[in-house]
């Protein structure tokens, strides 16, 4: 089984930013909310919200019981910088992969944590 995970809303923050995991084999999704606050004065300059939305991805994780051999392909969007340090800290190697659903281009690579 795999566990994609990926963030929608950064290039529109009026609500924040919503970061999503889902496991293809069973369709099991989960979703938080990364409060606009984190983009403002002076958490922003901070980059308080690469450490939130670290925090995010390892609850959806824990939410999805992450298995100890299961592969999480993490969207390469700077948001999750942060997550993929943690997750590799965590003794995950990181390899590459590509992810199709963009529909801004016809490839988005992504970093797989397996």
């Amino acid at each position: 089984m795999t566990i994609v995970v990926d963030d929608a809303g950064m290039g529109d923050l009026l609500f924040g930013v919503v970061i999503g995991a889902f496991r293809c084999e069973t369709q099991e999704f989960g979703y938080e909310i990364l409060d606009v606050k984190y983009f403002r004065p002076p958490r922003f300059r901070l980059k308080e919200y690469l450490k939130q939305a670290s925090r995010l991805v390892f609850q959806l994780l824990d939410r999805l019981k992450l298995k100890a051999d299961e592969p999480i392909q993490i969207c390469k969007g700077y948001i999750f910088d942060e997550a993929v340090k943690d997750l590799k800290q965590k003794i995950w190697r990181r390899s590459n992969s590509q992810n199709q659903s963009d529909r801004r281009t016809s490839t988005t690579h992504r970093d797989s944590v397996s």
